[in-house]
């Protein structure tokens, strides 16, 4: 399984976001051996979504409705996933922050608040 970052400009394929999401500010995919890839992208509105492609056909699966305003933005976003495991997104804050959602059970995850340099996968 390998997972790559997405630049904004790659989220046309997801096409109309609602209007009060703005525009996506990062994303990031996991592109899954055997399945569909799992992606996901950070909007305006500081909203996490996820998304189920197959055959180059996107639908959004869940959406998380994250309280990030203290964070001010999410400026980028990592996402791992494997067999047997659960599918994990990342979210770094503007101020440093990393938030872990484990998004197949939809639910934050346990994480140490720290600064954050650099976000790289």
């Amino acid at each position: 399984d390998a997972a790559h970052l997405v630049a904004p400009d790659d989220f046309r394929i997801l096409g109309t976001l609602p209007p009060e999401a703005g525009a996506v500010t990062c994303g990031a995919i996991a592109q899954r051996v055997g399945t569909v890839d799992t992606l996901v992208s950070c909007s305006r509105d500081q909203c996490v979504r996820v998304w189920t492609v197959k055959d180059s056909l996107s639908v959004a699966t869940k959406t998380f409705e994250l309280d990030f305003s203290h964070k001010f933005s999410v400026v980028q976003t990592a996402v791992a996933a494997a067999p047997r495991r659960p599918t994990v997104v990342f979210a770094g804050g503007a101020d440093g922050s990393v938030t872990q959602l484990n998004i197949d059970k939809e639910r934050l995850l346990d994480f140490r608040r720290g600064e954050l340099r650099a976000f790289t996968q």
